[in-house]
């Protein structure tokens, strides 16, 4: 199989891919694939602030060549067209927050790479010639508020990530029957 290199096209913008309810029991999968039907993320950065995401693609392939290359959890857009790369973790994760940094940092390098060509495609995708992203693109680390803890990193605000919770739920499972029914899913940001 040859190296790895980047995905130039065929993004998989609007459409689902791989398996849309996976049997394999992947809280995570589930829960990814489950946001993107709602389709719309709400950061609750303040009680009268708040940033709307609506998400164009799941597991974004970044890469050619591999089976399982470099993907992006969850990709969106917020009101002034900024692109949100996701990164996506579960409450028990074996990741460690830094290492999740890590990655979201290394997809947010591999965006640049490519981020005319999505940017390309959704125009296609949504007869939207038109559309543009803005400048700047912002990152997210989104998971269950027990990720977070004893393990808050001192520069995540100097990296630009966004690290958020959902809200007013006590599990993953949980989340998708209180929320999915109103359109959006509210998520909270942490702050230490």
């Amino acid at each position: 199989m040859k190296d790895a290199s980047t995905r130039l096209k065929d993004f998989k913008i609007g459409c689902f891919h791989g398996k849309i309810n996976p049997e394999d029991g992947s809280i995570e999968a589930k829960l990814r694939n489950e946001l993107y039907l709602i389709g719309m993320l709400k950061i609750a950065v303040t009680r009268s602030e708040s940033i709307d995401i609506r998400l164009v693609a799941y597991e974004l392939p970044l890469q050619t060549g591999k089976l399982r290359g470099r993907c992006i959890d969850l990709l969106g857009y917020d009101q002034n067209k900024v692109p949100w790369i996701i990164e996506l973790k579960k409450a028990d994760s074996n990741e460690k927050l830094n290492q999740v940094i890590e990655q979201v940092l290394e997809y947010a390098d591999l965006f640049r790479g490519v981020r005319n060509s999505i940017e390309h495609e959704i125009q296609k995708k949504y007869h939207w010639n038109e559309y543009r992203f803005s400048e700047n693109t912002q990152k997210m680390i989104l998971a269950h508020r027990s990720f977070f803890q004893n393990t808050w990193p001192k520069n995540h605000e100097t990296l630009g990530i966004y690290c958020c919770s959902f809200s007013h739920t006590l599990a993953e499972n949980s989340l998708l029957e209180k929320f999915g029914s109103k359109g959006f899913v509210r998520l909270k940001i942490e702050n230490r």
